[in-house]
């Protein structure tokens, strides 16, 4: 369990230090899409509230890590993923 919390952390030091490279308001909420492995996606889904409050996301959406996507690549661990920030309010 600790190493799946620390795998969200990860996850979402990502996807904010991406917030933050496209200069968004701190209340903007997004939609996260995660390119990843099974393992990892099992592990961001029983975390997924963190996941969701940490981001500020109204919407996650998980894809197979060999689908084509994603502009920010990371790992958790050994499990790499990339991930992409999508709009879920308007003017995003």
């Amino acid at each position: 369990d600790l190493i799946e919390e620390w795998w969200a952390r990860e996850v979402v030091a990502a996807a904010n230090g991406l917030r933050g490279d496209r200069a968004l308001k701190y209340e903007t909420r997004i939609r996260l899409e995660v390119w990843c492995g099974e393992k990892l996606q099992r592990a961001l889904e029983k975390n997924l509230e963190y996941l969701k409050g940490e981001t500020l996301a109204a919407q996650i959406v998980f894809h197979a890590f060999d689908a084509a996507g994603g502009t920010l690549e990371g790992s958790a661990g050994s499990e790499p993923f990339r991930i992409d920030l999508g709009s879920s309010s308007p003017g995003f």
